[in-house]
């Protein structure tokens, strides 16, 4: 079922940015593609871990979109390739030291990602508002692979673990066996 969902939360994402594309690209890019992938990666087997996957991508995102929007507004831009080395560097070291006084290493990859895409891949006026934008979108992943996963029912019953879940699904089909497991005697 976890498929289905992932789908739909996908879908659902780009249809919510279709107006956003059509009416807004003559002042701004906006794309479905940081929705959907946040939707799919936040899409779990339960609930809980999509909450916590979800909390930690929203979090990482905006702590690094933040770190490299400081990082431009101090004037730290330059058309110096190793002077752009060493910004990034010394921004990539803040951001993990962030992540972890504020006990946040499991955002750590994602803060470091955006922080890169934000000092690497937008340039001109326009990359605070393609940096805010981003960070919106990845907010719209998160809240709607959420309320996919909350909204279309689980293949397993209600209170049961997905342990529980994995268990009750080989004892149905023994003739179904991990294929990463070694079989010989």
């Amino acid at each position: 079922m976890r498929s289905v969902k992932t789908a739909v939360a996908v879908a659902a994402c780009y249809f919510i940015s279709i107006p956003f594309q059509v009416y807004a690209n003559d002042v701004m890019t906006v794309d479905a593609f940081t929705a959907c992938v946040t939707a799919a990666i936040c899409m779990q087997s339960s609930m809980e871990e999509s909450i916590r996957l979800g909390l930690y991508r929203l979090v990482g995102t905006l702590l690094g979109g933040a770190l490299g929007l400081l990082v431009l507004l101090v004037g730290a831009q330059t058309s110096l390739l190793p002077v752009t080395g060493l910004i990034l560097g010394v921004s990539i070291l803040l951001c993990i030291w962030l992540c972890n006084l504020f006990g946040i290493q499991a955002a750590c990859v994602v803060a470091c990602m955006t922080v890169c895409l934000v000092l690497l891949n937008y340039n001109g006026e326009d990359r605070y508002l393609h940096t805010l934008l981003r960070m919106v979108e990845t907010a719209v992943g998160v809240v709607v692979a959420l309320i996919v996963n909350r909204v279309l029912p689980s293949r397993h019953m209600p209170g049961q673990t997905d342990e529980a879940a994995a268990i009750s699904t080989v004892e149905e089909n023994p003739d179904d066996e991990p294929d990463d497991e070694n079989t010989n005697p």
